[in-house]
């Protein structure tokens, strides 16, 4: 086995015989997905950063990896020794004002299966050639894991509430209104609900690796064939969807001269775009499908509502354990109860992410996950708890801070504080259709006045029985995202406060976009956030002198709320802490 020194020296020894300047490895995949199969982790083999995100760069002298603020700490502890520097986004130069300064006029080497096509016509702007038909990691890369096509299963009506042929027809209208013969889509979370199907190639997101292309008169799902059972294939069928191989996609891209094909550049990698023959016209328009899913059905909030019950009584069950609990518990302890108590429900399918519960410092490494070779025991202080599930009626993703034993005035004032936030950000109203990212101010104001900010986004779009992170929408002062809101979408606001090796705050809900009554009635439509994770916040953790009438408002509200959805469900043990968790201030 080659330690992180000997890849790197593998790998330029091979850039020097591809003639590259550079070689760049991104947390990517053929469809361009966030969470990766272990196939095309490349950028954690070579480097041993285990970062769900992060892109690397390695020149035939330096190698660096660019990471967000949710990884700076983590990213510094993994890399130690390893031979890259970091890169911190948003702070240092990014990647092509860099490889403008290092080589300019070169040459970069990068898998093309991984490369989005929008970035590579950024990067050829900046004057660097762009060879993408080499896997340098393939020459390297030992025992590689080879793709896995799991089984595929249907995603049952009575959840999906939209049939396949209504899907279909929606994309199709999209389609004849650009002028649109054909449309690829490659983003795995789009051809899942399209489908109604799901999955399980990637860990965390119920979806399959496939292609789908649509015409207006006919469709084609490129999948793993061993991975369908004759029913879906047949049910495929009658929807006017032919099923062929996953590798024949670039069989049919070849013929499409002439055609109009609607091909998202920042969801299609270059691969895709080597295949496409000459005489085709090709529109850069966001697949249909993202704007789509995006806006929750009244049946699907309802289910969403539903599983939201669910997962609260998962939580309140944990809670309960945890005060009860006699000797040391572990972060690995509260991960495996969580897991447990959601199992139980027969709507559960597994955890929308890998379960994040950060003791102490470790509550102050935003993505920070406990192992077997290091976790911390419970003791006094903080703990930050992230967690998900994937039920068959929804997707939650709640993340709550927990005092253990004796907590300080210092940390009291962190967790009020970012309560404020995440107020703020709860009860704004705000007009349909504003570009998403400018209301991410109303939420850091509250840590801005007192020097204080997180590097994160306040919050992200989720799906529905989906992946837990989705676009378009995005809460987010530093993304270049220009997604409005409109009603019926799902999304988390989680504002934080990282204080490093000491703790960590972050207190999230998940909530849906819906009208607001206002005074005024010529001044246009506006819109508010109702919140549908149903789990009280932490009494003891919070300084009331600290909050105004406003937030005490709310916060009574939405405890009378997680009352009267919650009460009915639990025990009487699990009743009286409720109630003692939920008393109005």
């Amino acid at each position: 086995m080659y330690t992180e020194n000997q890849k790197l020296k593998r790998l330029r020894e091979a850039m020097r015989d591809e003639g590259v300047d550079a070689y760049l490895i991104l947390s990517s995949d053929p469809h361009l997905s966030e969470y990766l199969p272990q196939h095309w982790k490349g950028r954690e083999w070579i480097s041993g950063f285990s970062g769900s995100m992060g892109d690397i760069i390695i020149t035939l002298d330096e190698a660096f990896l660019w990471v967000d603020g949710r990884y700076w700490i983590q990213a510094k502890q993994e890399l130690k020794q390893s031979g890259i520097q970091i890169k911190k986004i948003g702070i240092d130069e990014g990647i092509l004002d860099f490889l403008q300064r290092k080589i300019y006029q070169g040459k970069l080497g990068v898998d093309g299966r991984t490369l989005p096509y929008a970035l590579k016509q950024e990067i050829e702007t900046r004057g660097i050639a762009v060879q993408s038909d080499i896997d340098l990691l393939f020459r390297i890369w030992e025992n590689r894991p080879q793709l896995e096509h799991r089984a595929i299963f249907e995603f049952p009506l009575k959840y999906a509430c939209l049939c396949v042929e209504t899907k279909l027809l929606k994309v199709r209208e999209e389609m004849q209104k650009v002028g649109a013969d054909c449309h690829l889509i490659s983003s795995l979370e789009d051809i899942a609900w399209i489908c109604n199907l799901r999955g399980d190639d990637i860990a965390y997101n119920p979806v399959f690796l496939s292609y789908l292309w649509i015409a207006q008169e006919s469709a084609i799902l490129f999948v793993s064939l061993k991975a369908l059972s004759s029913t879906i294939k047949e049910r495929l069928q009658s929807n006017g969807i032919e099923c062929k191989e996953y590798t024949e996609i670039f069989e049919i891209l070849p013929k499409l001269k002439g055609k109009t094909l609607l091909l998202d550049h920042h969801k299609t990698t270059t691969k895709v775009f080597d295949f496409l023959p000459s005489g085709i016209e090709v529109l850069d328009l966001p697949n249909p499908s993202v704007f789509l899913k995006s806006i929750k059905t009244p049946q699907e909030i309802s289910h969403i509502q539903e599983a939201m019950i669910a997962d609260g009584v998962a939580m309140c069950e944990l809670f309960v354990w945890l005060e009860e609990a006699k000797g040391e518990i572990s972060e690995l302890d509260v991960v495996e109860k969580i897991i447990q108590i959601r199992s139980k429900d027969p709507l559960y399918y597994e955890e929308s992410f890998a379960c994040i519960a950060g003791f102490g410092k470790n509550g102050a490494l935003p993505h920070y996950h406990a192992t077997q070779d290091s976790y911390a025991y419970l003791d006094n202080g903080l703990l930050l708890l992230d967690c998900g599930a994937h039920y068959f009626n929804g997707t939650t993703d709640i993340t709550r801070v927990i005092p253990i034993g004796k907590i300080t005035e210092e940390q009291k004032i962190d967790y009020t504080r970012v309560l404020k936030a995440h107020i703020a950000m709860s009860a704004a109203i705000f007009p349909k259709g504003i570009v998403m990212p400018m209301l991410d101010s109303i939420t850091r104001a509250q840590l801005w006045q007192e020097g204080i900010d997180y590097h994160h986004g306040t919050g992200h779009g989720v799906g529905y029985f989906l992946n837990v992170h989705e676009g378009p929408q995005v809460l987010s002062c530093n993304s270049s995202s220009r997604a409005r809101v409109f009603e019926g979408m799902i999304l988390s606001i989680e504002p934080g406060v990282y204080r490093e090796g000491q703790w960590g705050v972050r207190l999230e809900n998940l909530v849906v976009v819906q009208k607001a009554k206002t005074l005024e009635k010529n001044f246009g439509e506006f819109l508010k956030f109702e919140s549908l994770t149903l789990c009280p916040f932490e009494r003891e953790c919070i300084k009331v002198e600290m909050l105004n009438t406003q937030e005490r408002e709310w916060l009574n509200r939405y405890h009378q709320k997680v009352r009267e959805k919650l009460l009915e469900k639990l025990n009487q043990p699990m009743q009286e802490w409720l109630l003692k968790k939920t008393k109005e201030i």
